[in-house]
């Protein structure tokens, strides 16, 4: 077995690791909970309603906001107002379970939860939508429209919500999306499927960052970055799990669009991050498709990811493009692992190298249709790829992703070459005599798979599909089972949690 850790700090608030008896809220703090008022004054006794904590003008930069156990049903706006160095920070009370449900369609509003207001950190909630009918598109409602600066949405469940699972638009600068599981948005359209895991919108004024999420199951993309009116500027995407995106709507579409046809696309990092497609289904499985063919674009780079049967696409018109230390692998030797590898022209910077490849087949898209080129040949041509190795056999060691993601929680990927029926993987973090409860990403809605203590040396994860609970499925889509049928026992993406 093969273990990769993420070395990239996850950027998460500095929570110390408390045990149940020694739990404190900090203070000052404000609660909410599902029979709190208006009239409240914010106090544990005399608590406000989720949407009066949302917008009320006590809350002030450093302040934070305890959401207890519930459902809180309907659409809500968040006005809250923090500082680069005193947000305001929203979470559940202690181990509580919180769950905002949209529980209808509305027309005229964005989404369940409007983020706006600046500098607030949303934690540890649930989002969604059971009203969602994911057979037709029809009116939909976004699950976050993320519009506020200096906001994080961090160790969220963002799923079955009939648009997109997050809005993350242009006016959301200096912005984070990191440690949430975004999954099952979207709705089919008369054409394709609709909504996406995030759609990005982002100008050329600051950044956005999206990290260490598990993204699946869309009706559209996992990622599109796109632009509409604005630039295409200043992406981060890193050490995130991707699979299966568009697989909703029967087809695949590529996890990461960055791009535009009326407007440039420049300075995105995509690295670390893991990509898987399931086979046989019809589309396109890119991991990554970089640009339009229509437009001229700046720098981007691709580097230290690890792609299966999901390959990586470079269009033309690039002033740098860098693809380092990554790894791409087709399980059969006809399906493409890297496409419009501009060998011969179009990217007038390239930096290409270091990578390694199995089995598929590199090459370029022009009039002729697809062109396999063999890694040789590239090198010969212009000197890119001379460190790079193809392989024409598959790897023999599983290979084990482990992601931390803050808050005491692990995102694992899992790449079952070994055939395997388990796989024990260390948890840096965990402590011997830890509780930890694993969870099958495909099936949160079941509960954990298995809990235990923690003996100080690994984490039993299975990977035989008939331990695994029911999985989840949109409302709507109950005889389309087959495209949530889970991705046992190759395949597997978990969530890790210390149980405080």
């Amino acid at each position: 077995m093969i273990l990769f850790v993420s070395s990239c700090d996850p950027g998460l608030p500095d929570i110390s690791n408390q045990d149940a008896e020694s739990w404190t809220p900090v203070s000052p703090s404000f609660h909410v909970k599902t029979n709190g008022s208006p009239k409240g004054d914010g106090s544990i006794n005399s608590p406000w309603d989720l949407a009066t904590a949302l917008t009320h003008s006590s809350i002030k930069p450093g302040d934070t906001i305890y959401i207890h156990d519930g459902t809180y049903t309907g659409f809500y706006q968040s006005r809250l107002y923090g500082t680069v160095d005193s947000p305001i920070i929203i979470r559940p009370w202690h181990n509580d379970t919180v769950i905002i449900d949209g529980a209808a369609f509305l027309q005229g509003v964005m989404a369940v939860l409007d983020f706006g207001g600046q500098y607030t950190h949303l934690i540890g909630i649930k989002i969604t939508n059971s009203a969602s009918d994911h057979f037709e598109h029809v009116d939909t409602n976004d699950g976050v429209y993320f519009i506020g600066p200096g906001n994080k949405l961090l160790n969220c469940i963002i799923s079955g919500n009939s648009g997109n699972g997050i809005g993350f638009w242009s006016t959301a600068i200096n912005a984070e999306v990191s440690g949430c599981i975004i999954y099952n948005n979207g709705a089919i359209g008369p054409n394709r499927g609709h909504g996406h895991g995030l759609y990005v919108q982002q100008g050329t004024e600051g950044n956005k960052i999206i990290r260490n999420n598990i993204i699946f199951s869309s009706f559209g993309k996992g990622i599109q970055v796109y632009g509409t009116g604005v630039p295409v500027h200043n992406t981060i995407i890193e050490d995130n799990i991707f699979f299966n995106a568009a697989l909703a709507a029967g087809v695949h579409e590529q996890n990461i669009y960055i791009g535009s046809v009326n407007y440039t696309a420049n300075n995105h990092i995509v690295r670390n991050n893991v990509f898987y497609a399931s086979p046989g289904f019809p589309g396109t499985p890119a991991s990554i498709k970089f640009g339009d063919a229509f437009t001229y674009n700046g720098e981007a780079s691709f580097t230290g990811n690890y792609s299966v049967d999901s390959f990586l696409h470079i269009t033309r018109r690039w002033d740098r493009m860098t693809a380092r230390n990554n790894t791409y692998i087709a399980r059969t030797g006809e399906e493409r692992i890297v496409v419009g590898h501009d060998v011969y022209d179009y990217v007038t910077v390239k930096d290409y190298d270091w990578n390694i490849y199995h089995r598929g087949r590199i090459g370029e898209n022009n009039a002729s249709g697809f062109q396999a080129i063999t890694l040789q040949a590239i090198q010969e041509y212009n000197g890119q790829e001379l460190n790079s190795i193809y392989h024409d056999d598959l790897p023999k060691q599983t290979a084990v992703f482990l992601k931390p993601a803050g808050e005491n929680r692990w995102h694992a990927a899992v790449f079952n070459w070994a055939d395997a029926q388990s796989v024990n993987a260390a948890v840096p973090g965990l402590k011997a005599g830890d509780s930890y409860a694993l969870f099958y990403v495909s099936a949160l809605n079941s509960g954990a798979v298995t809990t235990g203590i923690y003996n100080g040396s690994s984490v039993t994860i299975p990977l035989n599909p008939s331990s695994m609970p029911a999985l989840d499925i949109p409302h709507g889509m109950e005889s389309y089972t087959a495209r949530f049928a889970g991705t046992l026992p190759f395949f597997g993406a978990f969530l890790i949690v210390r149980v405080l």
